[in-house]
């Protein structure tokens, strides 16, 4: 799964989006924990995250920057990602 694959990998960038199994999937590093988001559901209109419990919060650049370099996004994570805009 992408989240096995990327869990243990140290980044310098809080967020990053990752094209693996033909998804795409953003990726909140929040020190040593990660929030997993599945970007395009193929099961609108639901939301994935891992882990579940797992609070966050974007700046507006961030949003405008996922928004940019994400090829598809599903109504539901978007208006997800906009509520967590702080």
């Amino acid at each position: 799964s992408v989240q096995y694959r990327y869990l243990e990998i140290e980044s310098k960038r809080r967020i990053e989006i990752k094209t693996d199994f033909s998804k795409e999937v953003l990726i909140i590093n929040k020190g040593k924990e990660k929030v997993f988001i599945l970007l395009d559901t193929k099961t609108p209109p639901f939301y994935k995250q891992l882990p579940i419990s797992e609070d966050y919060y974007l700046s507006a650049d961030e949003y405008s920057l996922i928004k940019n370099q994400v090829n598809s996004m599903t109504p539901t994570v978007e208006l997800v990602l906009k509520s967590r805009i702080r």
